[in-house]
């Protein structure tokens, strides 16, 4: 019962292994400027939602679970970034849509690749 105890806690090490070098790669990925976790979530999940679904400013800044101020500057800042766009909702001028950019999207798919590996293959 123990090896299998063994095997199971080696395998979790490794596991977290392989995570912080996905956070250290993606450091590396954004010198300038590197990714905090509210970042992730936020790119997750315009990630998730993709291009058939819109994402306004306000649903992101809920998703952070921040207060709002904070939600914006880190939309500011990823906006700057490059990671995602925002630009104003034609049928309403009140809200803002906010997608992941072509940078954005590629960095979102460099880290589930990283995480999951052959998992994410096509």
């Amino acid at each position: 019962m123990q090896q299998g105890k063994d095997i199971f806690e080696n395998k979790m090490i490794s596991e977290a292994l392989r995570l912080l070098n996905t956070r250290s790669q993606m450091s590396e990925f954004f010198k300038s400027n590197p990714l905090h976790d509210g970042d992730w979530i936020m790119l997750l999940e315009l990630f998730i939602s993709g291009k058939s679904e819109t994402i306004y400013v306000k649903q992101l800044a809920l998703t952070s679970a921040e207060s709002a101020t904070a939600a914006m500057r880190r939309i500011d800042r990823l906006e700057s970034e490059g990671l995602i766009s925002r630009h104003p909702d034609h049928r309403d001028r009140r809200r803002v849509i906010v997608q992941l950019s072509e940078q954005g999207y590629a960095a979102v798919q460099m880290l589930l690749h990283n995480i999951f590996g052959s998992d994410t293959q096509a």
